[in-house]
Formats: C-alpha cells, sequence, structure tokens
C-alpha cells in the first residue's frame, strides 16, 4: 500500500532540496540568457571583460577535459558537462546562504548519476558497436576473458550508485558539521563568537568542499564515458 501513499510519495519527491534544485535550475537559466544575450553583443576585437574572461576559461577547461577523455566525439559531451559543472558549483555551496544544498539530497546525486549512466552506454554503444561493447565486460582489451563478465557487469551498474553516495556523502556530511560546530559554539557563554567563526568554517565546508566536489563528480563522469570510446576515437589529430 505504501506504492498508494501520496503523502509519502510528496514528502520525498518535494522535499526542500528538490525544491531548491528547481529554484537554482530556474535562476541559472534566466542568468544564461542575460549573459549570452551581453556577450553576443560584445566586440571581439575588443578587451574582454572579467566576466567574460571567466566563462571563456571555463568553456576552454571543460572542452579540454571533454577532449583528453572522450576523444573526437568531445563536442557533443562539452556542453552537457559544463552545465554540470556550473550547476554542482552553485548547488554544493548553496549552504552559504543558509539554504538545504540540492546535493545533500541523495535523490538530487542519483539523479545525476543516472544520467551519467546512460551516457557511458549509450557512447559505448555508438563508439565501439554492440559486439564489441558487449566484448568489453569480459575484458576491456584482448584477449577476453569470459569468467570477468560478471563482474564488471555488477560494476557498470553499481557506478551511478558510487558518483552519487560520493557526491550525496560530502556535501551531506558539510552541512551535518556546520550545524555541529554552530551548536556546540552557540551553548558555551562566548557564543556570539560564531558569527565570526562560522563563516570561515562555511568557507571550508560549503565554498571548498563544494568546489572540490563539482570537479570530483565531472571528472569522474568524462572518464567513465571515455572508458567506453573505441580507442581509435580517443586520438585527437
Amino acid at each position: 500500500m505504501l506504492w498508494f501513499n501520496f503523502d509519502v510519495f510528496f514528502k520525498y519527491a518535494w522535499s526542500p532540496q528538490i525544491r531548491n534544485s528547481l529554484i537554482i535550475i530556474g535562476i541559472l537559466i534566466i542568468l544564461t540568457i542575460i549573459i549570452g544575450h551581453f556577450l553576443k553583443k560584445k566586440d571581439p576585437n575588443k578587451k574582454p571583460s572579467k566576466i567574460q574572461l571567466i566563462f571563456e576559461e571555463l568553456v576552454k577547461l571543460i572542452n579540454t577535459l571533454c577532449k583528453l577523455t572522450i576523444g573526437k566525439r568531445w563536442k557533443g559531451y562539452a556542453p552537457y558537462f559544463l552545465t554540470v559543472v556550473i550547476y554542482l558549483l552553485v548547488a554544493n555551496t548553496a549552504g552559504i546562504w543558509a539554504i538545504d544544498a540540492p546535493t545533500s539530497s541523495w535523490n538530487v546525486t542519483l539523479g545525476l548519476g543516472i544520467i551519467t549512466f546512460f551516457m557511458v552506454h549509450y557512447t559505448g554503444l555508438r563508439s565501439l558497436g554492440i559486439g564489441k561493447y558487449l566484448k568489453s565486460y569480459t575484458d576491456p582489451l584482448p584477449p577476453y576473458i569470459p569468467f570477468l563478465a560478471p563482474e564488471n557487469v555488477l560494476t557498470a551498474f553499481m557506478m551511478p550508485f558510487s558518483i552519487s553516495l560520493r557526491l550525496f556523502g560530502n556535501i551531506m556530511s558539510g552541512a551535518v558539521m556546520s550545524i555541529l560546530i554552530y551548536g556546540m559554539i552557540s551553548q558555551q557563554p562566548w557564543g556570539w563568537a560564531a558569527l565570526i567563526i562560522m563563516p570561515f568554517f562555511h568557507m571550508i565546508f560549503d565554498i571548498f568542499f563544494g568546489a572540490i566536489q563539482a570537479v570530483v563528480f565531472t571528472l569522474l563522469s568524462c572518464v567513465f564515458i571515455g572508458q567506453k570510446v573505441d580507442e581509435e576515437e580517443l586520438i585527437i589529430e
């Protein structure tokens, strides 16, 4: 009867993290439209602004990462990974605005992990063909070893869980640590010092760790996809 309990469904499907995620996505869409409109009007012969330089360097970084890990098909993946890294940079650091970080919910990170899972195997089928793709589960390279297939299949299906739990665990642990430290300090006679000390911990747990986890998730997703790309396509002339 749990499947028909709409209260339970909405409790998890419309959690504060899901709501905050949709808000962040909406804000990013609006900002992207505004920034895109602004950049279209920029004269390429003039000195670029600081905002333009930041976005250009971010785009170059993602393009380089996709070229190195995915190879000749990099153009089809770079826009997605640019979107993911920008979203995660904002979502992971949402705690500095005193709101629940979307990635502190496994619902959100598992969704990202499932997207990566389908992209990995879609890429493998397109790049290797169905025969070579299936052989890759016996061993990535010849000679193929059939008894390794069950372990490799299990590893493939565990991948979305591992990368989603890694992201969720790190962001959630940072949020819990901030709450515990704030609670411990606020109970002291000098509890007012929390206003001075907590920004420092927010910089560590929210900004620093959040940025690292955004990069790690993006990098791991690129690497997993690159593992399913034919060797000939990994060479860019």
